[in-house]
């Protein structure tokens, strides 16, 4: 498991003799809770990983949690590059979930109510690439976003985003305009 340390003990003819735990695998437990970001069209990724997205076109996302147990409540907070992009429009996916996005550059998503384990979106995002604007973009999950258990808030363990490239038109396929 993630942060144990495990020493081999050999003979002088390379036989294993003892193996030395620094932490012992049944008491080491490891929660993972994940928010992230993710496009809702591959069609567009390139072969760096990143989205490709042209100048005064439209980006869609979802954002939502990967929970190891359920959850009282979460905050997600989105930011993204407010000079590429603009958002078009937000939707929650369920009830009690709100979202906020007041914020040039943030958007604030917050659910309420019980949170399943396992994946679930919480919110659809569409964005605009500005016009005659270039440049790499990413929306991502800022590590102060909170979930909230019985035990109180915790910052999740895992964070993921979309990197994209926000381009000029390509009429010719050469990525030349």
């Amino acid at each position: 498991p993630e942060g144990a340390k495990v020493r081999y003990i050999y003979d002088n003819d390379d036989r294993l003799i003892r193996v030395e735990e620094e932490v012992q695998v049944d008491t080491l437990t490891l929660e993972r809770n994940s928010a992230f970001v993710r496009s809702t069209s591959k069609a567009r990724e390139q072969s760096d990983g990143k989205e490709l997205v042209y100048s005064g076109n439209y980006l869609s996302l979802n954002a939502g949690l990967d929970l190891a147990e359920p959850a009282k409540g979460a905050e997600l907070i989105l930011s993204y590059p407010a000079e590429l992009m603009e958002v078009f429009h937000v939707s929650p996916s369920e009830n009690g979930v709100t979202i906020d996005t007041s914020i040039p550059g943030e958007i604030r998503i917050t659910a309420s109510g019980n949170l399943k384990r396992g994946e679930a979106p919480l919110a659809y995002l569409m964005f605009t690439a500005k016009e005659q604007v270039t440049g790499t973009a990413c929306v991502t999950v800022d590590k102060n976003s909170t979930l909230t258990k019985s035990g109180g808030e915790y910052l999740f363990s895992d964070l993921s985003g979309v990197l994209m490239d926000v381009c000029l038109p390509d009429y010719n396929g050469d990525r030349l305009t």
